[in-house]
């Protein structure tokens, strides 16, 4: 079931709505309501979404970021989009190619540490939850 799927303009302020409106669409569903769930999909799309508008789309406001969720029993899908360069893959990291000198992955690692499976393509980075 598709709980949300949008293109934003690319900036903090949309962001945060975005976030505020999933997680409002999520405490309807009783398997996505628990309120550790929802710290953790907030902080993965706010962490997400916020590179998508600072790193991939580099503030520019007429560039989009497309966000997609949504829960098939047991699994919570996330997918991000935006219109940057990219990542590629190297040396078993993820390396963006906007600039080829920051190499930090913390946003990445922290989202595995909560249990997210991660897969990269191009601009776009694909997240998988066993919320049961």
């Amino acid at each position: 079931m598709i709980i949300y799927n949008k293109e934003i303009k690319s900036s903090f302020k949309e962001v945060d709505i975005s976030v505020r409106e999933i997680l409002v669409i999520m405490k309807n569903f009783e398997d996505l309501s628990d309120d550790a769930l929802l710290f953790k999909v907030s902080f993965v799309l706010r962490e997400l979404m916020n590179n998508s508008v600072e790193h991939g789309n580099q503030f520019d406001i007429n560039k989009l970021i497309k966000c997609y969720v949504a829960y098939e029993v047991p699994d919570l899908y996330i997918e991000i989009s935006d219109e940057g360069k990219g990542f590629i893959r190297s040396d078993g990291y993820y390396k963006a190619l906007d600039n080829e000198k920051r190499e930090r992955r913390r946003g990445l690692k922290l989202i595995e540490e909560l249990n997210f499976k991660i897969e990269m393509e191009h601009s776009t980075i694909r997240l998988n939850l066993d919320v049961l």
